[in-house]
């Protein structure tokens, strides 16, 4: 069993002003359970949740605990628990198609390395709070798969 975190989720569970920091609190809890298998999350969302942390002014632990929750900060003191997976040009390649595809959906081009990212490497789900990925893939929010 595996899971993709997106970029909602992650920064809800760092943000405990984030109106789903408790949906988000709940998903990682359960993740680190094992509930949900290996997590993972891409090198795109990453990107997307460290800029978002920074345009809404938070503080730099943030960028540090997420950062801490890769394995790419050691020294903050939390066991990573999340495979940061790399996306490629390749990948991006393949996100371009995804999202011509699904245009009218409204998926964003992260949203489409996500969904080529489940694909390519057969994740069960993703842990998100975008409505946009509803009947695309398996989506786990803070009611469960």
């Amino acid at each position: 069993m595996s899971i993709l975190f997106d970029t909602a989720v992650l920064h809800g569970f760092l943000n405990t002003r984030d109106a789903r920091h408790e949906d988000a609190k709940r998903i990682v809890e359960a993740a680190l359970e094992g509930r949900y298998g290996t997590v993972f999350t891409t090198t795109f969302i990453l990107d997307e949740a460290l800029s978002l942390a920074r345009a809404r002014r938070e503080p730099y632990t943030t960028a540090e605990h997420l950062l801490g929750m890769v394995g790419l900060r050691p020294d903050v003191g939390l066991a990573p628990f999340i495979t940061l997976l790399d996306i490629g040009l390749e990948d991006v390649a393949a996100a371009t198609r995804i999202q011509e595809r699904h245009w009218d959906r409204g998926l964003r081009f992260t949203d489409c390395t996500s969904l080529h990212v489940v694909e390519r490497d057969g994740l069960d789900a993703v842990a998100t709070f975008d409505a946009a990925f509803a009947g695309v893939v398996k989506v786990v929010d803070a009611a469960g798969p």
